[in-house]
């Protein structure tokens, strides 16, 4: 797969030619080092999930002014790349320039002895082809050089072609409501063996009780469309019928108020059961199986979860604007700021109230989630409509029991997402608003910030 490289002022962007295919970054959160490291700026900054080019932001790697300086991330297993991204700091972009990429399995030299991958440059580069490895190196040649980055991302082949899709689970962090005994514990379903002998030491058990509960925290919202779930074998495979699969982003009753992916009728001793999430796919960071009902245990030998790479949220890098404003401090803008338990929006009593949101640019929208106003009136959001462009995405019907909604659009194309609120008499409150999507045309879900820079080509 050929990848074409552009640089954005402050921004290095790669992408794979493969059409439209998701690819997972396996640099984020892996373990990250550098030849050197001023105070503020880690390595680790660099796979911190965060493209912010502002080093003062301090999501940014920096060495000390030194000859040959070299930023290394361990990937922990060794994968064909397809593609990597780099995020360059928005001032000294010019540091940069002459920066290698290397990938291979051997320290030697701190890693800069392996397959090239490619040089950096400003404006265009050949293709990446296949480099093969655990450790991916930035290595800046020369004297008197200082090296920053604001994040690396790293796609490989695997996950292009479709095959050896990532389990989320392993990388996640399990509780359950009780624990049976030391070697029960949460973790044990997703230690990545399916053994279905309870004895064995590789499952799950909790104590018996009303509602018993196992959770997975995947640290990150991810678009969840199946969930794996290994029943035990030696005895009752019948205690996990009735079981309900919940995924969502609220931690509210230990994340079991979330909306279900699907239902567990029944899996046979020491089976493994796919389940496919109802609506093709649920957005969340949290992964429960419930057993409704008193007098209930649960056993889980292995859960495995699967999805789409998540897509940033792009909400953030648009701008906001209401129909109304009803008091100075509950702009638009409030909306898409990160912050869910600051101000809200919110408009005066009006005829069909209205927030939209321009994303600058038409995206593919994958889904769009609301979070509610918590502290009163949440059913003033009931009938709230949800459009992309002029196409309708979701309507919220009821507010019952929850503060976040969240559709799915199916990547319904648009540059405008607007929330509107028909009838007379309306009052809109939104506290935040979060898009998840991807550029059009662009055949990685990748974001910029501050878009309106020069593109140079």
């Amino acid at each position: 797969a050929g990848v074409l490289e552009v640089a954005l002022r402050g921004f290095s962007i790669s992408w794979s030619s493969r059409s439209g295919v998701l690819m997972q970054n396996v640099a984020l959160s892996r373990t990250a080092d550098q030849s050197s490291s001023h105070p503020d700026g880690p390595a680790r900054n660099a796979v911190d999930g965060n493209r912010d080019p502002n080093f003062a932001k301090g999501s940014c790697s920096l060495t000390h002014q030194e000859s040959n300086p070299w930023w290394r991330v361990d990937l922990q297993n060794v994968y064909t790349v397809t593609a990597v991204m780099i995020t360059n700091r928005n001032e000294f972009e010019n540091r940069l320039d002459g920066a290698e990429i290397w990938i291979g399995n051997s320290l030697e030299d701190n890693g800069a002895k392996k397959s090239r991958c490619l040089t950096q440059t400003s404006i265009l580069h050949p293709p990446l082809g296949q480099g093969k490895g655990r450790y991916v190196t930035v290595f800046l040649p020369g004297t008197k050089k200082i090296l920053t980055l604001c994040e690396v991302e790293v796609f490989p082949s695997d996950y292009a072609d479709g095959n050896h899709v990532p389990n989320l689970a392993l990388r996640g962090k399990a509780f359950q409501s009780s624990t049976a005994s030391g070697s029960s514990s949460a973790s044990k379903a997703i230690d990545g063996r399916r053994d279905s002998t309870y004895y064995k030491g590789f499952c799950t058990h909790t104590l018996e009780e009303t509602n018993p509960w196992w959770r997975l925290d995947l640290r990150e919202t991810h678009a969840v469309t199946s969930v794996k779930v290994t029943n035990r074998g030696d005895c009752c495979a019948q205690r996990l019928d009735g079981a309900e699969i919940r995924i969502g982003n609220s931690a509210e009753n230990n994340g079991n108020d979330n909306p279900k992916c699907a239902s567990i009728s029944h899996i046979g001793a020491g089976k493994t059961v796919t389940f496919y999430c109802e609506g093709g796919s649920v957005m969340g960071r949290f992964v429960n199986v419930i057993i409704p009902g008193p007098k209930k245990i649960l056993t889980l030998c292995e859960v495995e979860v699967y999805a789409v790479d998540p897509l940033a949220n792009v909400a953030p890098n648009g701008q906001a604007t209401q129909s109304s404003l009803y008091a100075n401090n509950v702009h638009a803008v409030n909306v898409i700021n990160g912050d869910m338990t600051g101000l809200c929006s919110h408009t005066a009593n009006q005829s069909s109230p209205w927030w939209k949101l321009d994303l600058l640019a038409v995206h593919r929208v994958r889904a769009v989630t609301i979070f509610n106003r918590p502290d009163c009136c949440p059913e003033r959001l009931i009938g709230a409509e949800i459009l992309i462009g002029n196409s309708p995405c979701g309507t919220i019907s009821s507010v019952e029991g929850t503060l976040t909604h969240t559709f799915h659009c199916g990547d319904m194309e648009g540059r405008y997402v607007v929330v509107i609120l028909p009838g007379q008499k309306r009052i809109l409150s939104l506290c935040e608003v979060e898009v998840y999507a991807s550029l059009a045309g662009m055949l990685l879900p990748l974001f910029v910030h501050n878009i309106k820079k020069d593109l140079i080509i």
